[in-house]
């Protein structure tokens, strides 16, 4: 009887608790920048400053002297979770963010000295943040074929991480109208350690009732999961000017940023307590460590960028990225969905996200001697799906920024908004209980370049 009291918490609700890589960001691989951000991430044809390595590198033609690049981002992201099978577990989380977002320096050689156009550049990036808490605190009910009884639970949950890549990258200008670029992309330990952290604190109090004898036991469990990241991929990126007359300009970009294997070292730590009425504490510690691999997908986008004016520029672009082929393969060689571990690849319904984007940028211009500056204002929607089991989670966004360029200074600004309702209903190991969740998040950007 003792025994079978001892397994009631970890049988029970077992989806509230279960591991899954929660990427709090955008799932998709955009670039940085506020000026970007600003136009709603609508950046691959129009790439023309420092920040252009992490949307399309052959852009970085355009920079015709050396440059230095920072950017600063800061998030406040709230998420509310509910679960239709059990009302009182439902949360509102509010995470804040803030961190150096991209560093860059670019030298462009001349044709004089490279025989073409080049220009060299090396970038630091964040690409994905995990950053993610839950709090919860509900009854539940027992019942199997021997047992019954109810339970209390307080469950906690904290993510936090990222992933950062160092970029070497480089462009040639093939003619006057067309550009290559291509940059390395090197994910690990830098400025910042490149990894996701998740840890768990489960504390079940529970009544258990055994054909009329009484048990109460309570089971705490804190767990902690590491995981390392390091791997290496390319982006390639064209950039073509189809168009060009007076103020007026039609400029397409491409860009295709490689699969690749990543390295994971998983390391779980573990440490469980129960005490059954009358009984001393049993405890039980165990640590893990497993070398994983996490296949990248492939990811691809377009985009098209038209200047009416000096003042004027509208963009768009379409940017596909195939989750279908994000798998991970654990120590022992079983492959699963990475973001949805309980769904082996041969059951999967993942399929590929198609992000949309839409800006434009109104640059006022001073003509008066001695006083040469510009004042950029700028906005943009975007369309940026969540890939899940099934059919990707409708996403959304909008933006706005701003700034100035004096002298040899650039400085932007951009807020964002992503909202999207009812998320996460297809997670394979909370469907059963009615999982949902909202997202609403704030992001501001900072942007500064100084050109030599």
């Amino acid at each position: 009887i003792s025994a079978l009291a001892l397994l009631i918490p970890a049988t029970t609700l077992a989806g509230l608790t279960s591991a899954q890589i929660e990427i709090s960001s955008t799932f998709n691989p955009v670039g940085s920048g506020a000026r970007a951000l600003g136009m709603g991430g609508a950046f691959i044809s129009i790439a023309d400053d420092a920040t252009a390595a992490s949307w399309n590198p052959a852009g970085l033609i355009q920079l015709r002297n050396p440059e230095l690049s920072i950017v600063g981002a800061w998030q406040q992201r709230y998420q509310d979770m509910r679960f239709s099978e059990l009302p009182q577990a439902y949360t509102h989380e509010r995470v804040d963010i803030g961190n150096i977002n991209y560093l860059s320096a670019s030298m462009p050689c001349a044709a004089q000295i490279c025989s073409k156009n080049m220009i060299f550049s090396i970038n630091y990036q964040n690409l994905y943040n995990f950053d993610k808490i839950q709090n919860q605190e509900f009854d539940y009910t027992i019942h199997t074929f021997l047992l019954q009884g109810t339970a209390h639970r307080q469950f906690s949950f904290e993510q936090n991480g990222d992933l950062y890549a160092l970029g070497l990258a480089w462009a040639v200008q093939v003619n006057e109208q067309l550009s290559l670029g291509v940059s390395f992309n090197f994910w690990g330990d830098y400025l910042r350690k490149s990894r996701w952290q998740q840890r768990y604190t489960t504390i079940d109090q529970s009544r258990i009732d055994f054909d009329g004898t009484i048990f109460h036991q309570t089971e705490k469990e804190w767990r902690t999961e590491t995981n390392d990241f390091s791997g290496v991929n390319a982006n390639l990126g064209v950039f073509w000017h189809i168009y060009t007359q007076n103020e007026q300009k039609l400029t397409l970009g491409a860009v295709l940023k490689t699969p690749f294997n990543a390295d994971v070292r998983r390391t779980v730590r573990r440490r469980v307590e129960t005490i059954l009425e009358g009984s001393d504490a049993v405890f039980n510690n165990s640590t893990e460590v497993a070398e994983e691999i996490y296949e990248m997908p492939m990811s691809y986008g377009l985009g098209l960028a038209w200047q009416l004016s000096d003042a004027l520029t509208l963009a768009a672009d379409i940017y596909r990225t195939e989750w279908q082929k994000f798998i991970r393969v654990d120590g022992a060689g079983k492959r699963t969905v990475a973001f949805d571990q309980g769904v082996l690849e041969q059951d999967s319904q993942v399929k590929a996200t198609t992000q949309v984007r839409l800006g434009g940028e109104y640059r006022i211009i001073s003509q008066e001697f001695g006083k040469n500056y510009i004042i950029p204002l700028r906005a943009g929607l975007f369309y940026d799906p969540i890939p899940t089991n099934g059919s990707p989670d409708n996403v959304y966004g909008i933006s706005l920024g701003g700034g100035i360029a004096w002298q040899n200074w650039v400085f932007d600004m951009a807020w964002q908004y992503r909202f999207g309702n009812n998320l996460g209903r297809k997670n394979s190991d909370l469907q059963g209980d009615g999982y949902a969740w909202d997202l609403r998040e704030h992001s501001v950007y900072a942007s500064a370049f100084y050109r030599f």
